[in-house]
């Protein structure tokens, strides 16, 4: 065999290796799916206690990707975390790749931000947003379904067998979108279900794409039959989505500057570049206070200097020392509760709702041994 040919078998046995792992992490993302939150809790209390004793047991994202650590590299995620902050990180990263990094924070007024989001989702809409949805929906729909229909009988009597339902078939049995749902019964065609559970057979929209920003705030106008959305119901529903819509990116907006404030501005447990804030609340000054301020600090550090601007960085108050890798599990044992990190722990025990389940069980204790005595010869 030629040497091309060989590195050429050699990369195609190297594809079919990481499709094979692919599918196979895949299918361990499935079997997730189908597995309860204690479940998860245990069994990563069984390989990687640990890290179990720093999440709480309801955080299901944080388990199953702890779970995957150790499924895709071999190694345990408490480890991990370990390896990083020897290596000078911390549980949030390791060591910066490039040590002379600068960062540059375009900042502007709360109000005038909330205005340019809010236009932004306008133009978003009047460029074709909402067509968009309605074309990926229907795609999605079509295929999940198609899918699905090879096994459709079998499908809704595996449902119908699982949680006891009543299934009359009034006909043969074509799988297409629901026609009609009242609180947990569904008509489906010629099917029709009671104690209907949406979650088995229908899209999650709590995972995947459908957790983008867009997705969920439509989707009382997206499931509509086409006659219904150029209806008032349609029109309402619509304005409605957009509404959310904006609020959710405007909500999002504060999130990104609450992360950005937790793993860089406040962190001073790992190697974080300078920050340096650049004021973009008029646009029409943006030479004077965007463009040529990031060019003089450039400049300086490029010459070893220090800029005049003092870093964002090194003035803030409150650091932030706690992570995943080294805040502690709680339980309340009054309360029956777990909470994570001393902070939320505090909080708790100081409640007004703590206080009052304590209150009321060391009332009850003493009334059990006031009994205990009386009942005593």
């Amino acid at each position: 065999m030629a040497k091309d040919e060989q590195v050429e078998s050699r990369e195609g046995e190297d594809d079919v290796e990481d499709v094979s792992r692919l599918k196979k992490m895949k299918i361990e993302l499935d079997r997730f799916s189908s597995i309860s939150n204690d479940q998860l809790f245990n069994e990563l209390m069984e390989v990687d206690p640990e890290m179990a004793n720093k999440l709480h047991p309801n955080n299901r994202r944080k388990i199953i990707r702890s779970l995957e650590v150790l499924k895709q590299h071999g190694v345990r995620h408490s480890e991990l975390l370990k390896a990083q902050r020897a290596a000078g990180g911390c549980g949030l990263g390791g060591p910066l790749r490039h040590p002379n990094s600068v960062l540059l924070w375009l900042r502007c007024d709360q109000k005038v931000l909330e205005t340019r989001l809010d236009s932004r989702v306008d133009a978003m809409v009047e460029t074709g947003l909402v067509q968009e949805l309605l074309d990926f929906h229907r795609r999605y729909n079509e295929q999940r379904i198609k899918s699905n229909t090879v096994h459709g009988i079998e499908l809704f009597l595996s449902i119908a067998e699982k949680n006891s339902h009543c299934v009359v078939f009034f006909g043969h049995f074509v799988s297409r979108f629901v026609t009609c749902r009242i609180d947990n019964v569904l008509i489906m065609n010629n099917v029709i279900i009671t104690d209907f559970d949406e979650t088995l057979v229908f899209a999650d929209y709590t995972t995947g794409i459908f957790q983008s920003i867009g997705f969920k705030e439509f989707h009382a106008y997206l499931v509509l039959p086409e006659e219904e959305r150029r209806e008032k119901k349609g029109e309402e529903l619509l304005e409605k989505g957009i509404a959310d819509l904006k609020l959710v990116t405007k909500k999002y907006s504060k999130k990104q500057e609450q992360w950005i404030m937790n793993r860089i501005m406040r962190r001073s447990d790992r190697q974080v570049p300078p920050v340096y804030a650049l004021d973009c609340t008029d646009v029409n000054e943006w030479n004077s206070c965007v463009y040529e301020p990031a060019v003089e600090i450039i400049e300086t550090i490029l010459r070893g200097e220090k800029p005049e601007q003092t870093p964002l960085n090194e003035t803030v108050e409150n650091h932030k020392f706690s992570d995943a890798s080294n805040e502690e599990r709680h339980y309340c044992s009054v309360c029956e509760r777990v909470f994570i990190g001393n902070h939320q722990w505090d909080i708790h025990r100081a409640g007004q709702k703590h206080m009052k389940v304590l209150k009321k069980k060391r009332k009850l204790e003493q009334q059990q041994k006031q009994k205990q005595i009386e009942e005593s010869p």
